[in-house]
């Protein structure tokens, strides 16, 4: 498979992460909040924690952008910090305005569940596992939102396997 000209992975969160690929290679990536996101740019508070807003739509003529969609597993009851059915609506709502900004300046929009890009692998496994894949020029970010997003991308590319 020929690598896309340009990727945009996504992983929704309250602190949603996501990672940009040229020609199959991580060349940024980031997270950022909600709040941020919507009034479209940083406040002094949201610099200062690091947080950067993914590419303008308008730098994304051809690509492509994939996201990944939040499930639901009702395992019994729910656990301390464990993602409710709400939760994971308003995950999906965010989802799909950011998908929204994408969707008429890029050639694909696809949707992945993380059952089907990393499977039941905890977080700091999988971590591991896509800092691996990285080659020596690609830098793994701090957050735990553009990691997922790293490799919901690496993914997408076929250069992640669990």
């Amino acid at each position: 498979m020929k690598a896309p000209r340009l990727l945009l992975a996504i992983d929704p969160g309250a602190m949603f992460g996501w990672a940009l690929f040229r020609d199959g290679k991580l060349v940024d990536s980031g997270h950022c909040s909600k709040k941020a996101f919507y009034a479209w740019k940083l406040s002094p508070q949201a610099i200062r924690a690091g947080q950067k807003l993914p590419p303008e739509a308008s730098t994304m003529l051809g690509g492509i952008v994939v996201g990944e969609t939040p499930n639901y597993r009702h395992q019994g009851s729910s656990k301390k910090g464990q993602a409710t059915p709400n939760d994971l609506i308003t995950l999906g709502i965010l989802l799909g305005e950011l998908v929204g900004l994408y969707r008429r300046k890029v050639d694909v929009v696809e949707f992945v569940t993380a059952q089907e890009w990393k499977g039941s692998l905890g977080k700091d496994i999988c971590h591991n596992r896509i800092k691996r894949f990285l080659e020596p020029d690609e830098t793994m970010p701090d957050n735990h939102n553009a990691r997922d997003a790293v490799g919901i991308g690496l993914f997408k590319l076929g250069r992640y396997r669990r």
